[in-house]
């Protein structure tokens, strides 16, 4: 990062900021990967020190045993300025905050409805002339909103200048799915329609919705998880060798597997709402918005063609817990094991949180007489093996200044996203009820048809 770059950050009060974004910075701070300034904006009347405070709290809260010259140096960065996005007067200040002879990257940690008025302000004052604008999810709520969206942010910069959040592209546990499959060639030798049963995908979280009742009845589970982060896993475990490092080659083999899936039919999908949830503050006592949805999709391709995939998400559940796991077919029956039990099938797991790692799952022999078998885990564990991880948000903001959008989606990613789901986003139908703390409604189970079981995440 150069000395002239700045960033800004929309929403800069707001609970993602403190959560995500402040440890990010420190961490880039730490790595000596700052060095411009950072300037908060939002409608909070606080001034410098006080919004200087609040960043050092959240550094406190979300960095174990920070250093106290790094918070130091990151906290003399730090700028805030003060007011409504509709007012004109609130992005003239932040000009005259900004300067001149800046490299610009705006962080929208806002919801979509006030990215319009944002970005014609940027434009009106000129700040968005050659700037980079990051993007939070959700990116719209269908399909025509995210167009619109599009089209919006395109008023102001170049799509090449957009940068559209999925945190989870970042994750170095994602990362690996990519380099795992194609570094390792008895693996991508394997990769197909003729080896592989079928795909599981797993977001389990065991905590509600945590008092985001008037946001979540606006989302749902489908806009909340499946249509970004689920989708954009499922890419990287299925698209096809990128033709180069570029983030154009990486982007259009995402689109391409994106392409290849038809629209989820709702007869396809079963969404479950956990008990208690309508109870939940700003949420309606009659709410049909899904906390679970667990779905069945098709890659039409010569490789994955008739290999089912299943995405599952939920809130409430039996523990918290992102997986992605490739189910091997079952080998034949062994005519020289004792029982003459068919095997079951291996299974490769991607960990993608909280903790990270790889494991493979094969069939050993039970010690003793006879040949009995057994299900026996080899397993990498990234923390072990690699020490700390960097932080998803602190690759999200590295990357963007650095102006590398490969772990970036594109507009054609966000729109085939949305093509695929936007049938199942508001069926408008009774979601079944769960119980809290167990793995969504039983009847999720017809979806995986015979001879198939979720595989449910330790």
């Amino acid at each position: 990062m150069s000395n002239g770059d700045a960033i800004i950050m929309f929403g800069a009060t707001g609970d993602l900021a403190r959560a995500k974004l402040f440890p990010a910075l420190y961490r880039l701070e730490e790595r000596g990967a700052l060095a411009g300034k950072v300037i908060g904006i939002a409608l909070e009347p606080w001034d410098r020190d006080r919004f200087r405070a609040h960043a050092d709290d959240a550094v406190g809260a979300g960095i174990e045993r920070p250093d106290p010259e790094v918070r130091r140096r990151l906290v003399s960065r730090l700028a805030y300025v003060s007011g409504d996005y509709g007012e004109a007067d609130t992005f003239d200040r932040l000009a005259a905050e900004v300067g001149s002879g800046h490299a610009i990257l705006y962080y929208l940690a806002i919801p979509p409805a006030m990215f319009e008025q944002v970005v014609s302000q940027l434009s009106r004052t000129g700040l968005a002339d050659g700037a980079r604008i990051l993007v939070e999810k959700p990116f719209g709520r269908d399909l025509a909103s995210a167009r619109h969206l599009n089209t919006v942010l395109h008023r102001a910069v170049p799509e090449e200048s957009v940068y559209r959040i999925d945190h989870f592209l970042a994750k170095e546990s994602v990362e690996h799915l990519l380099a795992f499959r194609y570094a390792n060639p008895m693996i991508e030798g394997v990769w197909n329609r003729e080896h592989i049963d079928h795909i599981q995908v797993t977001m389990a979280e065991s905590f509600g919705i945590r008092g985001r009742g008037s946001l979540y009845e606006t989302l749902g589970v489908v806009r909340d998880v499946v249509q970004n982060h689920l989708l954009q896993v499922l890419c990287l475990l299925t698209m096809e060798s990128p033709a180069d490092p570029s983030a154009a080659a990486f982007a259009t083999e995402r689109v391409r597997v994106l392409e290849a899936i038809p629209a989820v039919e709702p007869r396809d999908v079963l969404l479950g709402q956990y008990r208690g949830y309508r109870g939940v503050d700003h949420v309606a006592g009659d709410s049909r918005t899904p906390t679970y949805a667990a779905l069945r999709l098709e890659i039409s391709s010569d490789r994955w063609s008739d290999v089912p995939v299943f995405i599952r998400a939920g809130k409430a559940m039996a523990t918290t817990a992102t997986q992605a796991i490739v189910v091997f077919k079952r080998a034949l029956p062994l005519t020289f094991a004792t029982t003459g039990a068919r095997p079951l099938p291996d299974r490769l797991v991607f960990k993608i949180g909280p903790s990270d790692g790889v494991e493979l799952a094969l069939q050993t022999k039970l010690p003793g007489e006879g040949v009995q078998l057994t299900t026996t885990p080899l397993s990498v564990d990234y923390d072990r093996v690699f020490g700390r991880l960097p932080l998803a948000y602190e690759r999200v903001l590295y990357d963007a200044v650095a102006g590398d959008r490969t772990q970036f989606a594109d507009e054609r990613a966000i729109e085939e996203a949305w093509r695929i789901v936007t049938r199942i986003a508001d069926t408008g139908t009774e979601p079944l009820p769960y119980p809290q703390g167990s793995w969504g409604p039983p009847e999720a189970a017809a979806l995986l048809g015979d001879g198939r079981d979720w595989i449910q995440p330790a």
